[in-house]
């Protein structure tokens, strides 16, 4: 019996690297793609005619494989163990949990989340959106799932916690795999004689399901459409670019008559009539005769799908119970329903772009459009183009017209394009570059910056008129080392963003773990500890992240410390004036850049410190009046 060419669609990367890894040891042939529901559809198609005896998958994605794809299907069963090791995940975060998904993975949940003693609330995903909004109503911050169900769960501003497959789930879909080829070669050796004798005939025949996907076509058909046989048999019906009305046939329950209907350079006459089986409907066939003396026309109609870009973020996806962060997300809601500029601040990757999105999808300008421009990622006369438009291209401004537009680093806008905000945001109207019509516009404006803008306006750096607009509402985000009780929660999500990526089958951190990371001062904040947490999942072979296991991780946190802060002062080579530069530096950023703590601890007066400030040429990030 020859080895079978087994063909995997993984609905997620981590998966495509588990089966993978489980392959090193079975030593089977298997291919992997990655692609979810009609993504990996698609791709199954594509390669349906590669000679693969067996497709595996899992979720949803089984079911379109199985309704569209003429090779067997295999699932990769979601298992108790799965289950209970995302449950565990999750197991003391404090938010609403919500479980979406089959019927039988809400059983099993149902029954693993009584065993930890966590409180679940369970929806069926049949009709996914509803249930979606029922969650939201119902308070609920996380729901765990599926693909299908998580992705659509992050649409509505949930967090998506998938439930990820296992080695064990893996090897037994690949055994089932193996039982179903031996079963349906069986089968194929039954109908091989009836294929040979439709492949003799001089018409052509063509074979569809009720979903209208070409099941089989013979060699005459082929001929008939000049198609390649060596495609897959769905691929060839779509080719040929014939209309055949055989959803009528299903539809009616009734043989069609004849229709002719010119393709290339053949006319065609071809019959239709539906299939049955014990009673039941299971599809239609075609009859393709060749007419050589008939001409017509065949129109294929093309169409063009446009998706619209939207934000994606909602505030019950930011995570956080301390009360610096409960307060923040109170206020931030409460000013959403508003469309006046709003000004955010926050150190880098404290998640400034997460919240604008947040406050954009909780006001009423959620269906409007979101727009992002970076005012120091550019030139200034790019960044000039792209704030106005030139010629037919509109800018950022009309592009954003009638909803949001947020724009990164304000505070390193140049002075020149400072006047024309100013006089957009007063005026309400915007010009093109080198056109004389003003275009009414509309746009709430979220503004981020990390530096607080009224340092920049003391030093002359940002317009004092163009601040009174800009700033009237602020957010300040905090810092993650001012908010280390979120972090078990944050880790929690990350870890489970990671096993999606990797394939993992992490569950949490060994609590020695735990204190190292609540010990660093994270300057990257958020941004970095998901980065530091899906480092040491790819170190950790789970199912707790152990010390020794990421040592490397604790070494790159180590040494970025000692860089950023040295502990003794190089006095080498250096003049009295350098010397005492470096200590001013080294007691600004020590107090944050608060001058008037800064002077207190070198015993020296606010305006010496500023004078000499001012003659060292330093650029003070946070100026208090």
């Amino acid at each position: 019996m020859k080895e079978l060419n087994i063909l995997a669609i993984a609905p997620y990367k981590g998966l495509k690297d588990l089966i993978l890894e489980v392959n090193k040891d079975l030593k089977k042939n298997i291919h992997v793609e990655i692609g979810d529901w009609y993504e990996g559809l698609d791709i199954a198609k594509a390669l349906e005619t590669k000679g693969y005896d067996m497709i595996i998958s899992r979720g949803a994605t089984v079911n379109l494989l199985r309704e569209h794809c003429s090779i067997p299907v295999a699932e990769i069963k979601i298992s108790g163990y799965d289950i209970l090791r995302t449950l565990t995940l999750l197991n003391g975060f404090e938010g609403k949990i919500g479980v979406m998904s089959h019927l039988k993975v809400i059983q099993g949940a149902d029954f693993i989340g009584k065993l930890l003693n966590m409180d679940l609330t369970f929806y069926d995903d049949a009709e996914c959106e509803k249930c979606l909004e029922k969650a939201m109503e119902d308070g609920v911050q996380v729901i765990v799932g599926d693909v299908k169900s998580t992705q659509a769960a992050r649409s509505f501003g949930l967090h998506g916690i998938l439930i990820t497959s296992g080695r064990e789930a893996v090897i037994e879909a690949i055994q089932d795999a193996e039982r179903l080829v031996y079963y349906t070669n069986k089968v194929k050796e039954k109908y091989a004689g009836l294929v040979s004798v439709l492949d003799q005939l001089e018409e052509g025949v063509i074979i569809v399901s009720p979903q209208e996907e070409c099941q089989f076509i013979n060699a005459r058909a082929c001929e008939l459409l000049n198609v390649n046989k060596d495609q897959s048999v769905d691929t060839l019906f779509k080719a040929s670019g014939l209309s055949m009305n055989l959803s009528d046939v299903m539809k009616r329950e009734a043989v069609h008559s004849s229709e002719r209907v010119q393709l290339s350079d053949k006319s065609l006459d071809i019959k239709g009539f539906p299939l049955y089986l014990d009673g039941r409907m299971t599809g239609a066939a075609a009859v393709l005769k060749w007419n050589p003396d008939q001409a017509g026309r065949n129109k294929i109609e093309e169409y063009r799908f446009v998706k619209k870009a939207k934000a994606s973020a909602h505030f019950n996806q930011l995570v956080g119970k301390s009360q610096t962060m409960v307060r923040l997300i109170e206020c931030a809601k409460r000013i959403s329903k508003s469309e006046l500029p709003i000004m955010i601040y926050g150190e880098p990757g404290t998640g400034k772009h997460v919240l604008a999105q947040s406050i954009h999808n909780e006001g009423d300008l959620k269906t409007k459009a979101f727009v992002t421009i970076d005012c120091h990622s550019h030139s200034p006369e790019i960044l000039e183009k792209e704030m106005l438009g030139a010629g037919s291209e509109p800018g950022a401004f009309e592009l954003a017209n009638g909803g949001t537009l947020y724009m990164s680093n304000i505070g390193k806008l140049p002075l020149s394009l400072q006047s024309t905000l100013f006089h957009i945001l007063t005026r309400h109207k915007v010009r093109r570059i080198d056109s004389s019509e003003e275009r009414e516009i509309k746009v709430r404006v979220i503004a981020e910056h990390e530096e607080k803008l009224i340092s920049l306006v003391s030093r002359g750096e940002f317009r004092s008129d163009l601040y009174r607009v800009i700033n009237t509402f602020t957010l300040s985000l905090s810092p993650l080392r001012e908010r280390i009780e979120d972090m078990p929660d944050l880790i929690r999500m990350f870890i489970a963003s990671a096993n999606v990526v990797t394939g993992k089958e992490i569950v949490g951190v060994q609590p020695e773990v735990m204190d190292i990371l609540r010990s660093y001062d994270w300057p990257g904040n958020v941004y970095q500890l998901k980065n530091t947490i899906h480092k040491m999942c790819l170190l950790s072979d789970g199912p707790y992240i152990e010390k020794d296991e990421i040592e490397p991780v604790i070494k790159e946190l180590a040494d970025s410390t000692e860089t950023r802060n040295p502990a003794v002062f190089s006095f080498f080579n250096k003049t009295l004036e350098e010397i005492e530069s470096d200590i001013i530096y080294r007691i600004l950023v020590e107090e944050e850049y608060n001058q008037s703590k800064a002077a207190k601890r070198l015993g020296i007066n606010r305006t010496t410190l500023w004078r000499k400030l001012k003659m060292k040429n330093q650029k003070v990030l946070d100026y208090n009046q």
